[in-house]
């Protein structure tokens, strides 16, 4: 009996997972105002630097009093996606974290967190008007006509 042995080779890798990342510079912003009021908007880009896509992937944004939630569908494995999030203030230092319940396994989860400063005072316009540029027609009116009335500013 010569035929009762047998070889076979077993690897044995890790079961993938994902493994969701964000930096300080993966977030922006932009602020606009509209009717005397300043808006932010951050755009949040999410890094999946494992090798299995990741689902329902949860931001939380925390800061100047407020949290606010955003989700980004899905991230292919060694991809990247973002979500933009308009914020109910302009201002402040926030942090973001991405999946903050801890809902997907990761193979890093200590790579979840940043930091963002926005400051309103960024939008703000430096408007300066010429006194002697401002001009009016008809330059002698009458009371009850219609004027036009002109001036030159600049955003210093």
């Amino acid at each position: 009996e010569q035929n009762n042995a047998a070889q076979m080779s077993i690897t044995y890798g890790a079961a993938p997972k994902a493994d969701l990342s964000i930096t300080n510079g993966d977030i922006t912003h932009t602020l606009t105002q509209a009717s005397g009021k300043t808006k932010a908007t951050l755009k949040v880009y999410v890094n999946n630097k494992g090798n299995l896509k990741a689902s329902n992937v949860w931001l939380k944004i925390e800061g100047a009093g407020t949290t606010t939630y955003a989700k980004i569908s899905t991230i292919s494995a060694g991809g990247r996606s973002y979500s933009s999030i308009v914020l109910p203030v302009a201002s402040g230092r926030f942090e973001i974290t991405v999946d903050p319940n801890s809902t997907i396994s990761e193979s890093d989860e200590s790579n979840n967190k940043a930091t963002h400063e926005i400051s309103a005072s960024e939008v703000l316009p430096d408007l300066i008007v010429n006194e002697s540029k401002i001009t009016h027609s008809p330059s002698s009116p009458k009371t009850g006509s219609s004027v036009s009335i002109s001036a030159i500013i600049k955003n210093s």
